[in-house]
């Protein structure tokens, strides 16, 4: 099926039911549908249909508690600052990177193991292919706008994370099940996305006690910030081969400046490298400021 036709099949399914409000769900939850299957197929040649999809509107928390555990967790971010996730459990990274690597996928259950970074980014054509159909598909549609324009950013280290990436808000939750390769593995992703624009709207929801409140308990909560000397772009090839004793080498700039960057990997300053009372320490140099234009 060519890439016109495929479009054009994708855009009668969101105009299907456009003049009646009440098959506006349906219209959003078929061109996700869709779109799942035919990023599969065009960006793995993997063959993938949807056997289960169920959506719900969610807290932060609550999402946290939904997530799978044993998979990966992907960021998400849209050109407006917008920010989601996109779940995968280990049976979906696993037929990914089976039929990336060996051509076909394994029909039997793949053992789970701690996830690297290196499987989120053979991911990143797939997800991304999810957006850009959706993109291309309701565009122009305001029943599915809040869908449309986000890509890989990279993946969270833990789930904790997420509670000091993500706004608070009520986010659109997606939990679709797949099978994989005709049946070789079984699986279910996550799409979760904020079902509010902005956090100033969910602060107006509860009137200007509670938006004071929440912010005093928001700036009293624990930051972290990572500090990066060097990064140095490898092969798997020469990832593999690494071993203790081993050298990285790293440019004599980077001690005079040091990324400090929150956990989604945003810089929020440059820093010297130096000591304080015996400690390893960082003097900041350049403090970050936000851009107007994105606020």
């Amino acid at each position: 099926m060519g890439v016109g036709i495929e479009q054009s099949v994708l855009k009668k399914i969101a105009e299907a039911s456009k003049p009646t409000k009440s098959a506006v769900p349906l219209q959003v939850d078929s061109v996700l549908r869709l779109a799942i299957a035919k990023a599969a197929e065009r960006a793995l040649k993997l063959p993938v249909s949807v056997t289960g999809f169920d959506k719900c509107i969610v807290s932060l928390p609550s999402l946290m508690e939904q997530l799978p555990e044993d998979g990966i967790l992907i960021l998400l971010r849209s050109d407006d600052g917008r920010q989601g996730i996109f779940a995968l459990d280990f049976q979906c990274l696993a037929s990914i990177l089976e039929v990336q690597t060996t051509g076909q996928v394994k029909e039997e259950v793949a053992e789970a193991r701690k996830t690297t970074a290196i499987d989120a980014a053979m991911c990143e054509s797939f997800i991304n292919m999810i957006f850009t159909l959706l993109s291309s598909t309701l565009e122009g549609l305001a029943s599915g706008s809040w869908l449309p324009g986000f890509v890989y950013v990279g993946p969270f280290e833990s789930l904790r994370k997420i509670g000091l990436v993500l706004d608070d808000l009520p986010y659109r939750n997606y939990t679709v099940g797949l099978d994989l390769a005709l049946g070789a593995k079984k699986g279910n992703i996550q799409i979760a996305l904020p079902a509010a624009e902005r956090i100033e709207e969910v602060l107006d929801m509860g009137g200007a006690d509670w938006s004071v409140s929440l912010q005093s308990a928001v700036l009293k909560s624990e930051a972290q910030l990572q500090a990066v000397l060097h990064r140095q772009d490898m092969t798997v090839s020469q990832v593999s081969q690494l071993q203790v004793g081993d050298l990285v080498m790293v440019p004599q700039s980077s001690v005079t400046s040091i990324s400090i960057q929150d956990p989604a990997g945003t810089t929020l300053g440059i820093g010297k490298l130096g000591q304080s009372q015996g400690n390893r320490a960082i003097r900041m140099q350049v403090s970050w400021a936000p851009n107007p234009a994105d606020e």
